[in-house]
């Protein structure tokens, strides 16, 4: 059996990691109900298809954390197993996650499980899990409460930027308020955000244009302490955006270590089209 195994769910963009022998991947996909249609948000969705349908939906949508049991299964094939979720104050994966970590304990005790909130989504999320391979790679033979300590110590070192064009989700599912959502869609106001210590969204300025809003969103990294460390940075179908971010970061900081991908479903859900959420580093 594989000692070390991480799974997340589907807040995170990634998908798979590169192959290492001491260390399984798994993702525990959420589901999107748009109207009558259910999609699962793993590696096989069509994005495209997916964010056509969900701003063509007339009926209400919503999004479904996995089970407890499929947790559990997910929790099988290793010994020590780290779990990040999307922030427990946007949905039940979390708290479903830890059910399903005792349902698996109690039909195998000598599994060690650590389930994460990772406060966000997105970058962030992506981030936390690729400083746990990181982690493992560098001490195979250390225990589930030694890297569950570094994680969370990592954690209190890294943050989230959001800029949106639409909030129509957010609001439709009690996250913010109808009047920012509607405000926004008038005349080209960006919100940009991050999120709190305890994991809800935090929209800090309502900004004119794309050129200031992304000014804006990186001059709010740089306060909350970004100095040219690691990005993760996802998109929402809007590759050529990420990469005006990115420049705009790199003027500043030319050696920053900037990764960037398209987002999940469940991100786009949430974030819509053009939407970008960057997870960075602040130490």
């Amino acid at each position: 059996m594989t000692e070390w195994k991480i799974v997340t769910d589907s807040g995170s963009a990634i998908r798979t990691l590169p192959t290492n022998k001491n260390i399984k991947f798994d993702v525990a996909p959420l589901t999107i109900r748009l109207g009558e249609q259910e999609f699962v948000d793993d590696a096989q969705l069509d994005l495209e298809n997916f964010v056509q349908t969900m701003h063509e939906a007339k009926e209400k949508s919503s999004s479904a954390c996995p089970s407890p049991d499929v947790y559990a299964q997910h929790f099988e094939g290793a010994n020590k197993i780290i779990c990040f979720t999307i922030t427990g104050q946007l949905s039940g994966s979390f708290n479903s996650a830890r059910i399903g970590a005792t349902l698996a304990q109690e039909k195998n005790n000598s599994l060690d499980i650590y389930i994460h909130d990772s406060r966000s989504a997105g970058g962030e999320m992506d981030l936390l899990i690729h400083k746990a391979v990181e982690l493992i790679e560098e001490n195979p033979n250390q225990s589930i409460e030694e890297l569950a300590q570094k994680i969370q110590a990592y954690h209190e070192n890294t943050h989230v930027a959001i800029m949106l064009e639409s909030v129509k989700n957010l609001a439709n599912n009690g996250r913010v308020s109808k009047l920012i959502s509607a405000v926004i869609g008038m005349m080209g106001i960006r919100l940009i955000g991050t999120r709190t210590n305890e994991g809800t969204i935090e929209l800090n300025h309502k900004v004119r244009g794309q050129a200031r809003g992304i000014r804006a969103m990186v001059d709010d990294m740089v306060k909350n302490g970004y100095r040219g460390g690691r990005i993760y940075l996802n998109h929402i179908l809007c590759e050529s955006l990420a990469q005006e971010v990115s420049d705009e970061i790199t003027k500043l900081f030319p050696e920053a270590d900037i990764h960037i991908n398209c987002g999940s479903a469940l991100c786009s859900f949430y974030a819509e089209t053009n939407g970008i959420i960057i997870g960075y580093e602040t130490i």
